[in-house]
């Protein structure tokens, strides 16, 4: 059985400690940007977010209204 030095505890340590702090330090960030655009009312990424997903829905259901209307035209001799 290995023997257990200060430098691989170090080591073990960074690794769990690290992404840890990584993640903390990242959560503040978003927190701390999120106040500053309530603070300043600032709510243009959400508005840009929510157009970008209504024209990729819009977009969708053009398509989708198309490929009906192509089955439809091409086996409209079977309904009748």
């Amino acid at each position: 059985m290995p023997r257990t030095t200060p430098a691989r505890l170090t080591h073990a340590a960074w690794y769990l400690v690290l992404p840890l702090v990584w993640a903390l330090a990242d959560t503040v960030t978003c927190a701390r940007d999120r106040a500053r655009r309530l603070a300043v009312d600032d709510r243009g990424s959400e508005t840009v977010e929510k157009a970008v997903i209504t024209a990729l829905v819009l977009g969708l259901a053009l398509g989708l209204a198309g490929v009906i209307t192509a089955v439809v035209h091409k086996y409209q001799g079977q309904i009748h």
